[in-house]
């Protein structure tokens, strides 16, 4: 069995232990470490206990060369629709950490719905359109810092790259009065560059903790941070929109836990698969 095989075959033996709630099923290294949402666990706790149902595997995550591997699920709890981030480091054949984000009902940002099936914006890429690993290694440092300085500038992003949150699709898409009556702009019909130049990300104040996981095959870098809103931005101005006050939300300190996979093609970040659970103010991840 290659690296990548084995990794693939540990998300599989994870996601049907997980679906059975029978941790005492998993290949475990001594000392492995369970986080769920930045919170260390034990095996078998949270999620484990409530989990009724794991679909197919939306988008997964291969990194031979650091022995990780990560994926998204559509899963229900009692019931009702979730989407867990599983991420996974493998010590050969046994599971030496692992790392979920669970994502829990909302009132925006959440499809879950329209993640029971493979990710239809990551596609296979042909060898010659890859970015190699540093390119790719370097991709959410540029997105995430391009985020806190209101600067697209040093993103290489398509004009056309599609963002999608928990399933639901939030650049580039058709416009809609509605959502520009509520807001006075449409944000979802910006593409990825135009959001992050229009200053409506002014009230992320710091993204911290970051980690990286490069699949090559896929040309997919994975990153896992913590968004850090602390409430201190009451207002602000943006371009040819003008001052605008700050949503209540963000009107008190709150981070949220994010995982964002940029896929690149012929040098430009074409599609962004991300997966995100609000979190206390800087609470640490765990890891």
């Amino acid at each position: 069995m290659t690296d990548r095989a084995r990794l693939i075959d540990g998300l599989a033996h994870y996601a049907d232990a997980f679906a059975a709630r029978d941790p005492r099923s998993l290949r475990l290294a001594p000392g492995a470490i369970f986080t769920e949402n930045g919170q260390r666990l034990d095996f078998g706790q949270a999620a484990w206990r409530t989990v009724s149902d794991v679909g197919p595997c939306y988008a997964s995550f291969v990194d031979p060369a650091t022995g990780q591997a990560a994926a998204y699920h559509r899963i229900e709890e009692n019931g009702q629709a979730a989407v867990l981030m599983l991420r996974i480091a493998m010590d050969g054949d046994l599971i030496a950490g692992v790392e979920t984000i669970v994502c829990r009902n909302r009132p925006f940002l959440f499809a879950p719905d329209n993640m029971a099936r493979h990710s239809p914006i990551l596609r296979p890429v042909a060898p010659a359109a890859r970015a190699d690993r540093a390119t790719l290694a370097a991709i959410p440092d540029a997105y995430f810092d391009g985020i806190v300085a209101d600067d697209a500038q040093s993103i290489p992003v398509s004009p056309d790259c599609i963002r999608v949150e928990c399933g639901e699709p939030c650049t580039a898409c058709p416009p809609s009065e509605e959502r520009a009556a509520a807001r006075g702009f449409d944000l979802y019909a910006m593409s990825v560059a135009e959001q992050i130049d229009s200053r409506f990300f002014a009230i992320c104040t710091g993204i911290e903790e970051r980690r990286v996981l490069v699949d090559e095959e896929q040309s997919i870098a994975l990153a896992i941070a913590r968004f850090d809103f602390d409430g201190s931005v009451l207002e602000y101005e943006m371009p040819g929109i003008g001052r605008r006050a700050t949503e209540p939300y963000y009107l008190v300190p709150r981070s949220i836990l994010i995982a964002e996979a940029f896929q690149m093609v012929d040098g430009l970040v074409r599609s962004i698969e991300t997966v995100w659970e609000s979190c206390p103010f800087g609470m640490r991840s765990g890891w």
